[in-house]
């Protein structure tokens, strides 16, 4: 039995298939074109070889440039002032004291501290100091300025005040062409920021003792009318040491009725001996009883409705009631005497701070002529303009040699038929 063949059949609906074409295909070209970068490298290093007089001519051109453009610069010196912020002195800190004592007193008293960096770097940073500056050494002229925000504007680039946190110091720096005037606007500077700083602690000094002077006027005649009330509760009740009183009374009331229980045994000891009601013994005993009687009564209260004794003792009864009244105006009194002690001292502190001349702004080391320039830095500018030069004349070379190719490319094309 025979297989069938798996060979194609010659013909296919008529078409005969060895005379079709051979089907062949075509990558494009870009996929073969090498991207290796060494050889982007080595193509680049040799256009820049070709280009390598250019590149030298323009280095060595930039590098004269920079050497004449340093020489030209002038020479700036910088001066530097440091200076301490004002510290938590003594005064202030007492006045703090009196503050918390006032205000459990129920009165809140401005605050009486020294000042703050944020003040003092204000001051520095502020237009009135710096316009003072530019008018008492003619920066305006110096500059070249026409107007005032110009000036400014370029003063800031000189002037420099900072404040270093971890020392706590603030230091002021100024540059200069020269020496003698940075030395001297930054010690002016200096100057300008004591009298400020100083002249607005003053104010607020005087401030503040003209509110304590008003407030401790205040203070005593509430300090005076709870005096009068106490007064009056004590001639109204007899209360004059309450503490002291109330233990006098409780001990006589033991003391009474220990004389009360003895009488009355002693009474109802002649009466059982069957004596006669007219005995002068037993009349008297009676009478004893009742006038100790009527003692505990007027002690310990509810006797008639009697709760004083009319002297310096205070019935029992009435003790509680009494007690909680004296203790509200004593502390009353008590209150305004703390509060006028505290307003006095605090005002006694603020006289003192209004009229002191010592500076609150101290000056560490003043601003020295400086010896050394600061600027310009020749050797960077003459390094920095030689490779400035340098990468031109690479990028140029580059550039020319790619425009170069672009244009061959482009003439083939127009050349082809």
């Amino acid at each position: 039995m025979s297989q069938p063949s798996n060979e194609p059949h010659p013909q296919h609906h008529g078409i005969d298939a060895s005379a079709r074409p051979p089907i062949v295909y075509a990558l494009p070209p870009e996929l073969f074109a090498s991207s290796s970068p060494m050889v982007d490298f080595m193509a680049n290093a040799r256009r820049l070889w070709r280009g390598r007089r250019f590149v030298i001519a323009v280095t060595f051109a930039s590098a004269l440039i920079s050497i004449g453009w340093s020489l030209l610069q002038h020479n700036e010196f910088t001066a530097i002032l440091t200076a301490l912020p004002p510290g938590k002195s003594s005064t202030s800190g007492k006045i703090g004291q009196l503050s918390d004592v006032s205000a459990l007193a129920g009165v809140r008293l401005p605050n009486m501290g020294d000042g703050s960096v944020d003040e003092i770097t204000a001051i520095l940073d502020s237009r009135t100091l710096q316009e003072r500056l530019i008018e008492e050494f003619s920066l305006r002229e110096y500059y070249l300025t026409s107007t005032t925000d110009d000036t400014l504007s370029a003063l800031r680039r000189s002037f420099s005040p900072q404040h270093d946190k971890k020392t706590n110091r603030i230091t002021i720096s100024f540059t200069h062409r020269d020496p003698k005037i940075a030395s001297a606007l930054a010690n002016r500077a200096g100057t300008i920021l004591q009298e400020s700083f100083n002249a607005i602690q003053r104010s607020s000094s005087k401030r503040e003792r003209v509110f304590l002077e008003s407030r401790i006027v205040v203070a005593e005649r509430d300090w005076t009318e709870a005096l009068s009330r106490l007064a009056e509760f004590q001639r109204q009740h007899h209360a004059y040491q309450l503490e002291a009183q109330s233990k006098a009374t409780v001990e006589l009331v033991g003391t009474l009725e220990g004389q009360l229980i003895a009488q009355q045994i002693e009474l109802r000891a002649l009466l059982t001996s069957q004596a006669s009601q007219d005995n002068p013994q037993i009349v008297l005993l009676q009478k004893r009883v009742e006038e100790l009687s009527r003692a505990l009564g007027r002690l310990i209260g509810g006797l008639d409705g009697e709760t004083s004794t009319g002297g310096v003792l205070i019935g029992l009864s009435a003790l509680p009631e009494i007690g909680i009244q004296y203790a509200s105006v004593v502390r009353e009194a008590k209150k305004h005497e703390a509060l006028v002690a505290t307003l006095t001292a605090q005002a006694e502190y603020a006289r003192i701070a209004e009229v002191r001349d010592s500076d609150v702004v101290t000056i560490v080391d003043v601003a020295r002529i400086p010896e050394r320039k600061s600027g310009p830095k020749r050797s960077v500018l003459c390094i920095v303009g030689t490779l400035f030069g340098c990468f031109v004349g690479m990028a140029v070379v580059l550039l020319r040699e790619s425009m170069a190719a672009w244009r061959r490319a482009l003439n083939e094309e127009e050349d082809a038929p």
